[in-house]
């Protein structure tokens, strides 16, 4: 049975979503601990996303926060 390595490391897999799809060096990368392998980046103009593993489904899976409306 082969086993994929980044199937089988859920913290590889998000790390590995988010160097492909975005500029890393144009987002504060922080933990977010309450979503599992939970990341939160946050561009220049103060918009986030969070990206996470979900363990549901077996894949990298993304949000975007509410926005606040005055």
């Amino acid at each position: 049975m082969l086993i994929d390595s980044n199937k089988s490391n859920p913290a590889k897999m998000v790390n590995n979503y988010i160097q492909e799809r975005f500029d890393i060096d144009k987002f504060d990368i922080d933990d977010f601990p309450l979503m599992p392998h939970g990341k939160l980046l946050t561009d220049s103009s103060g918009q986030q996303i969070l990206i996470f593993y979900d363990i549901l489904t077996d894949t990298v899976n993304y949000k975007f926060p509410r926005l606040k409306l005055d």
